[in-house]
C-alpha cells in the first residue's frame, strides 16, 4: 500500500481521483483523515469558534475588533459578535450583588442587571432587591419586645407607665413586630410564644423573698418557677433556702450571750456549710476577754479566772452574757462591779485614822496598785500614838481647841506654859510641839510689826 507521502506526490487531478475512491471505501478513511489533519497542517487557516473569541475578549485576551474580525471569519457579523461578548461576560451572582448593594458599592441599576445576568424573570426583581435590607430575626424581635425598643403588639398582661422621669428613654422603633417575624416565618402566636420564652420572670430566690414579704402569692410564686428555667419539683428548695437565717457570726454571739450551747451554735453554723472546728475558731474569735487592769483589780477584789458563776446574781449574770463576754472570766468582771475611792482619798482616811494601815493596802491593791508600792505607801499613811484613830466628832473639837490656842498664843500673849498642858491632849511628840510653838511665835512678832 502506498504512503501518504507517495499520494501527495502525484498530480493533484491523481489525488482528487484517488481520493474519490477512498471516500466510497469506509475501510480507507483513516488515510483520508490523515491527509486532512496534513493538509490543514500546512494551511492552518481554519477560524476559531465565535463563541470562544467571544469568551476571549471577555477575558480580556484580546480586544474587540480582533474578535470581531476573527469571528467574521465563520460568517458572524460584527453585531451578532457584540452579542456574543455580551453574553460571555459574568455579572456576580445575585447574592454576591445583594451583598454589595448593601455597601453601596454598586447602584440598584447594577444591581437589577445582576439579575439579569442570572437569567430571573423581570417580575421578581422587586421582591429580590428588596432582599437588600436584611430584617431582625423572630429573636431579635422577640428581645426587643421586652426591652421596650419595639412596641408590644399586645402581648403583655399589663402596661407600665413610663411617662416622666429624668432619665432620657431611647426610642422606640417604628419596626412593626409582627411584619418583621413574618420575614423570618415566624406567625404572631409563635413570635408571642418566644417573647414570652425569652422574657422571664425573677430568679427563684428573689421569687421566694417576694412570697415571704407578701408581695405575691403561692400561686404566683408556683407559676413564677413554672416560667422560669427551673423544674417545679425544686420549687420548694428554693423557697425554703430563700429564707433569712442568722450568720454564722451572729449563731457565735449567741452562745457567747447564754442563748446557745455550744452543739446548738455548731449545728446553727452548720447551715452555712462551716465545720466545726471553724466554728469553733469563730466563737474564739468574737468572743472577748476583759482588760489587763481589771483582771488585777478582779482578783485583788477575791474573783477566780474561770471561777463560778452559780453565786452571781441574775441581773448581773445576763448583763455579762450579753456584753460578749467570755465564759471564764464572768467571776473576775463581777468582782469589779464597785468603784472604789481614789488614793487621794484613801490617804485622807488612813492619815485621819478612819481606816488601818492594811485596810489601806488592801484598798490601794484593789484599785490596782503594785503590791510593794501599797505596803509602802500605807505605812506611811499610817498615824501613830492618839491619833492612830480619832472619832471625827472628836477630831473636830481639838480642831476648835487648836484654834483657841493660837488664838491666845498670838493676838493675847499668852504664854506657852500656860497653854502647853492643853496642847498635850492633842499632840504628844515633843518635837512637834517645839515645832508649833515656834511657828506661833514667828507669827506673833509678825503681828507686832505691823500692829500700830
Amino acid at each position: 500500500m502506498p504512503s501518504p507521502t507517495q499520494f501527495l506526490g502525484n498530480t493533484v487531478g491523481e489525488a482528487a481521483a484517488f481520493a474519490a475512491g477512498l471516500a466510497i471505501a469506509p475501510v480507507l478513511h483513516p488515510i483520508v483523515k490523515t491527509l486532512e489533519n496534513e493538509a490543514w497542517r500546512l494551511d492552518p487557516t481554519s477560524p476559531l469558534n465565535p463563541d470562544a473569541v467571544a469568551a476571549l475578549v471577555a477575558q480580556g485576551a484580546v480586544v474587540l475588533d480582533t474578535g470581531a474580525s476573527e469571528a467574521n471569519l465563520t460568517g458572524t457579523s460584527a453585531a451578532r459578535f457584540g452579542h456574543l461578548v455580551t453574553l460571555a461576560f459574568r455579572a456576580p451572582t445575585y447574592g454576591e450583588a445583594q451583598d454589595l448593594r448593601r455597601r453601596n458599592k454598586i447602584t440598584d441599576d447594577q444591581l437589577r442587571h445582576s439579575f439579569a445576568k442570572a437569567q430571573i424573570e423581570t417580575q421578581y426583581w422587586d421582591a429580590l432587591a428588596d432582599l437588600v435590607d436584611e430584617r431582625l430575626s423572630a429573636q431579635a424581635v422577640a428581645l426587643g419586645i421586652i426591652r421596650s425598643m419595639i412596641a408590644d403588639p399586645g402581648f403583655f398582661p399589663v402596661q407600665l407607665d413610663t411617662a416622666g422621669g429624668k432619665v432620657p428613654a431611647y426610642p422606640v422603633s417604628n419596626i412593626d413586630a409582627i411584619t418583621e417575624a413574618a420575614a423570618s416565618g415566624f406567625d404572631q402566636e409563635r413570635l408571642r410564644v418566644m417573647v414570652g420564652s425569652i422574657g422571664r420572670p425573677p430568679g427563684p430566690v428573689e421569687g421566694a423573698h417576694a412570697l415571704f414579704r407578701g408581695l405575691i402569692e403561692q400561686p404566683d410564686f408556683n407559676r413564677l418557677i413554672l416560667e422560669s428555667d427551673t423544674r417545679p419539683e425544686w420549687a420548694e428548695v428554693f423557697r425554703d433556702v430563700a429564707r433569712e437565717i442568722l450568720t454564722a457570726s451572729q449563731y457565735a454571739e449567741l452562745e457567747l450571750r447564754g442563748f446557745l450551747t455550744t452543739a446548738q451554735r455548731r449545728t446553727q453554723t452548720q447551715k452555712h456549710g462551716m465545720s466545726d472546728a471553724d466554728s469553733d475558731l469563730l466563737y474564739n474569735v468574737l468572743g472577748r476577754s476583759i482588760p489587763e487592769h481589771q483582771i488585777v483589780t478582779g482578783e485583788a477584789r477575791g474573783g477566780v479566772f474561770e471561777g463560778p458563776i452559780d453565786t452571781i446574781p441574775k441581773a448581773f449574770l445576763q448583763s455579762l452574757q450579753r456584753g460578749n463576754l467570755r465564759p471564764e472570766y464572768y467571776n473576775l468582771a463581777y468582782a469589779n462591779r464597785y468603784s472604789y475611792p481614789s488614793a487621794f482619798v484613801l490617804r485622807s482616811l488612813a492619815t485621819s485614822g478612819e481606816i488601818t494601815e492594811a485596810e489601806a493596802e488592801t484598798l490601794l491593791l484593789q484599785i490596782g496598785w503594785p503590791p510593794e508600792l501599797a505596803k509602802t505607801v500605807s505605812a506611811s499613811w499610817a498615824p501613830t500614838g492618839a491619833a492612830a484613830k480619832v472619832n471625827p466628832w472628836v477630831k473636830a473639837q481639838q480642831t476648835r481647841l487648836v484654834t483657841a490656842m493660837h488664838k491666845a498664843f498670838v493676838k493675847t500673849g499668852v504664854s506657852r506654859a500656860q497653854l502647853e498642858p492643853f496642847l498635850d491632849s492633842i499632840v504628844t511628840s515633843a518635837a512637834d510641839k517645839d515645832e508649833i510653838f515656834r511657828l506661833w511665835g514667828n507669827e506673833r512678832a509678825v503681828d507686832a510689826l505691823v500692829a500700830p
